[in-house]
């Protein structure tokens, strides 16, 4: 119902964290995934990012203010706390910019701190 269409950015965030970390582990172990799909998860992350200025794009595609813009939900960082492995592998300065105030990045779900999950990772 329209309750998705409302928050269809905060399902592309929520769908953006396993597919970064997947992505990560998947690298380490010499299975190149960052650029499958003619950069698939590179296009989805900069989509989903740049749309958290005004939420104006995805409001045009699903036909609903989405949630962040609505006043029933804020941002939070641990929603953007993929953002710190996903930076250790691409070179994305406006991602870089819209998290850093967000910073320091944590998620239970994903492991906690997550400049200790991107060092882990790239051991």
């Amino acid at each position: 119902g329209d309750v998705y269409k409302r928050q269809a950015l905060h399902y592309q965030l929520h769908a953006i964290s396993p597919l970064v970390l997947t992505t990560a582990l998947m690298e380490r172990e010499g299975l190149p995934l960052k650029t499958v799909c003619a950069d698939a998860l590179e296009r989805a992350v900069i989509y989903a990012v740049n749309d958290l200025d005004t939420g104006e794009i995805t409001a045009e595609k699903t036909g609903h203010v989405q949630s962040y813009f609505d006043g029933t939900e804020e941002l939070e960082p641990f929603e953007l706390a993929w953002a710190e492995v996903y930076l250790s592998m691409f070179d994305t300065p406006d991602v870089l910019q819209f998290v850093e105030p967000f910073r320091p990045l944590r998620s239970s779900k994903l492991g906690g701190d997550q400049v200790t999950v991107r060092d882990r990772l790239l051991r």
